[in-house]
């Protein structure tokens, strides 16, 4: 492995856990209308999920570097098979998270705090946007190579 494949390793292995990472909302309601309605977050950083995505990045990078044989079935479906597990882990978190925003962003309709909820959901949809490239360009390893 060079350091550009080190890169490419280090930046789907960051991308995915970006993506997988779910902070934690709580929304405090009050009854006493002098004291508003409160949104807390809990962002804690896991080594269990940074391992994981380096896994999922390791698998689905390794035949991205490899010769495959396109007249050899098992070889193209051994390909899939290692990208599916980064691809499944990227497209289920996002769809959770994306809910998980969503439902927070409704709740929070008349705090200042929705502003900010609102430009991390679109900053979490550009991510993912790079993630769609990576897994774009995976399919073009896995479509055109002899």
């Amino acid at each position: 492995m060079n350091w550009r494949q080190i890169g490419y390793l280090i930046y789907g292995t960051m991308l995915l856990y970006a993506i997988t990472f779910s902070p934690k909302f709580s929304v405090t309601i009050s009854l006493d209308t002098n004291h508003p309605m409160s949104v807390n977050t809990l962002l804690r950083f896991s080594l269990q999920n940074v391992l994981i995505s380096f896994a999922f990045s390791l698998l689905a990078f390794i035949p991205a570097y490899q010769r495959i044989c396109t007249s050899c079935w098992w070889q193209k479906t051994w390909f899939k098979v290692m990208v599916m597990p980064w691809f499944s882990a990227c497209v289920l978190m996002f769809v959770r998270n994306v809910v998980l925003f969503s439902k927070c962003i409704y709740l929070t309709e008349s705090i200042p705090v929705r502003d900010s909820l609102i430009r991390a959901l679109l900053f979490y949809i550009a991510m993912m946007g790079f993630a769609v490239e990576l897994i774009c360009h995976w399919h073009a390893v896995y479509r055109y190579q002899k």
